[in-house]
């Protein structure tokens, strides 16, 4: 099933490739149909999945005399690929209707992405996780930079480049390691042998490094708004939706069960860097005037809670930090396309430009609205059920945290409240009628799966939970013994 995913995707990029650049229609038409066949791939494997099973599924590898590359998928890998080819056609139906001269471009990057985001929540090879982790910063570069060329969109993308490749070379240095000291990088050799507590230690902290730059937590961050304002709404969807899940991705596939001991000792350093970060980030957000960077601060401000909630090492708060993940990318994705519904609109991210947008544009008020509720972690929708969770396992680890991680909910809360009241409601302003209109219908349809899915998950999580409750129960038992 999944090798029918990859050899799918691999012939639309040489398609891509063998058209010429004025094939737009073709190139675009191509690619929504490879995207939407990848989303129902996904379900398929979704339906015939077997939650119950701890062990990788729909197992293959390739062999020849020097290397061998293992592809599988379990619950939590299931989960960040459904994710995935959920929020690629969404962001291609996004750019549908855009006029402009890199189109071609445009969706050979976006088909491009998708293909390296399948491999790494498939491959069950180090080496190869590590080199389609670092290699899908290229087309995330070209994305954020490919419009035009002004002198803070390509600071931005060397930013993000210069950041995420600094933090490589610390992953490189650990699989040098395992692979001189172990004579392979597939994981269930690793997960077989176990390392020395204080070697651990070290390795560790470069691996936690280098992971904690994509994530990412301060003071790793400072890319992260950069890149989001500078980029198009498709790459903030994709950045935000996706990408950001790598670094928490890399913790459950690798920090975590290899060096399980070291894990655990450094969890009061974990939960202290990932409290500063998501304090720092959510007061951060007060002073933001770009309604893409206030979001893009919130991000880091969910991250750091998924992060706390994946290192109490208990099953209820990995499986709520999995959760928040998935959820994140949801509302985080719904947000960043509402936004530039208004960018299409108004030409302008500064907050103090609205007033009054509710009276001209109900239905983008209400979704805003909504998805405005998910990022506070309201009842009903997605991120509670993860934050509860996660806030649930804290209690019996150290309940002091909890303090400190209110103090970031309530932050989220206030910001969030503070951004719908200043752009929805106030006195509706000339310039704010001369240039709007409420969502189309194309607009509409690509919104409303995204809010059943936001309110599907926070009224009945349990397929999610399921889903992912096996594998994570399964990675505790073998990290400990």
């Amino acid at each position: 099933m999944y090798l029918t995913n990859v050899i799918i995707i691999t012939i639309g990029i040489a398609i891509f490739l063998n058209y010429p650049s004025n094939s737009r229609n073709i190139t675009k038409y191509l690619s929504l149909v490879f995207s939407l066949i990848l989303f129902l791939l996904s379900i398929i494997t979704w339906i015939i999945y077997n939650p119950y099973e701890s062990m990788f599924q729909f197992y293959f590898f390739i062999k020849n005399i020097k290397l061998s590359i293992h592809f599988g998928i379990d619950g939590i890998s299931l989960l960040f690929i459904f994710l995935t080819t959920f929020l690629f056609p969404i962001c291609m139906l996004y750019n549908w209707n855009k006029v402009d001269s890199i189109k071609n471009e445009f969706y050979f990057i976006m088909v491009s992405m998708e293909l390296f985001l399948l491999v790494i929540f498939s491959v069950q090879n180090l080496l190869l996780f590590y080199i389609f982790f670092e290699i899908i910063l290229v087309p995330l570069f070209i994305l954020i930079g490919i419009n035009n060329y002004k002198t803070r969109r390509i600071h931005a993308s060397l930013l993000l480049f210069l950041y995420t490749l600094f933090g490589s070379l610390f992953m490189l240095i650990t699989l040098l390691y395992l692979y001189f000291n172990f004579g392979s990088l597939n994981y269930n050799t690793l997960y077989s042998h176990s390392v020395d507590f204080e070697t651990q230690k070290i390795f560790w902290i470069l691996l936690f490094l280098s992971m904690s730059v994509k994530i990412p937590l301060f003071p790793f961050h400072i890319w992260l708004p950069e890149a989001h304002v500078e980029a198009p709404t498709e790459g903030s969807v994709i950045l935000a939706g996706v990408l950001l899940k790598l670094g928490i991705y890399g913790f459950i596939r690798i920090l975590i069960p290899v060096f399980y001991e070291a894990s655990v000792f450094f969890m009061p350093l974990i939960f202290s860097i990932a409290t500063i970060s998501g304090i720092y980030a959510s007061f951060s957000t007060l002073k933001q005037t770009d309604i893409k960077r206030i979001i893009a601060y919130s991000s880091i401000a969910h991250m750091s809670i998924g992060v706390v909630g994946l290192f109490t090492m208990q099953p209820v708060g990995l499986v709520g930090s999995i959760l928040l993940m998935f959820s994140h990318g949801i509302v985080s994705g719904g947000l960043f396309l509402i936004i530039g519904m208004l960018y299409d609109r108004f030409k302008t991210k500064t907050i103090f430009y609205y007033s009054g947008i509710t009276q001209l544009m109900p239905l983008i008020s209400l979704f805003f609205f909504l998805f405005t509720l998910g990022n506070i972690s309201f009842p009903g929708t997605s991120s509670f059920i993860g934050e509860s969770m996660i806030m649930a396992s804290i209690v019996d680890i150290l309940p002091g945290i909890m303090f400190f991680l209110s103090i970031v909910l309530l932050a989220c809360t206030l910001y969030s409240l503070l951004i719908y009241n200043r752009v929805f409601f106030g006195i509706t302003r000339d310039y704010n009628i001369k240039y709007s209109f409420d969502a189309t219908r194309r607009e509409f349809h690509l919104i409303i799966p995204v809010i059943l899915l936001m309110l599907w998950i926070g009224i009945y999580p349990i397929p999610f939970i399921e889903l992912i409750e096996s594998n994570v129960l399964f990675m505790l038992f073998n990290s400990t013994h």
